[in-house]
């Protein structure tokens, strides 16, 4: 229990420290940098057995941004399905361009949970917010074209 009070305080935290140093570093033009330790902490949260500390880390990562970009696009690849789907809203979150490969494999993968296929097609449309670039993007998913 203590463990899990001590990750929960450390997510908020690292939260809060970094919509601060957004807000710092937008309003001084300068370029922020986050530990690599700091995001992978925040991407082993988006495995643990707690659903508070999952989502506390997956608003910390969104929060964090394009830094955190390439190790939730790994996320993707897990076995531990909701972990998926919060890569996936995350990515969407982002408008992760970079994602969609990826995410096309998720929706293609007849092995994913349907709500990391589902999730996956969300965040595809926010990435794509025009319907037509979406229908684009599912229907050249192999596999995918409609037959989910």
């Amino acid at each position: 229990m203590i463990r899990r009070d001590l990750i929960i305080c450390c997510v908020v935290i690292w939260a809060a420290m970094t919509l601060d140093a957004r807000s710092n570093a937008e309003a001084s033009g300068a370029d922020r940098t986050i530990p690599d330790a700091a995001i992978q902490s925040l991407i082993e949260a988006l495995h643990d057995d707690d659903s508070e500390i999952r989502i506390a880390a997956g608003n910390s990562l969104t929060q964090i941004g394009e830094p955190a970009i390439e190790e939730v696009i790994e996320v993707l690849s897990s076995d531990d399905q909701i972990a998926c789907s919060l890569a996936a809203q995350i990515l969407g979150n982002l408008r992760a361009e970079s994602a969609v490969p990826e995410l096309a494999r998720v929706i293609r993968d007849k092995n994913s949970a349907t709500h990391s296929r589902l999730h996956a097609i969300r965040a595809i449309g926010n990435i794509f917010a025009d319907p037509d670039s979406v229908a684009r993007v599912l229907i050249q998913v192999p596999g995918g074209g409609g037959g989910f």
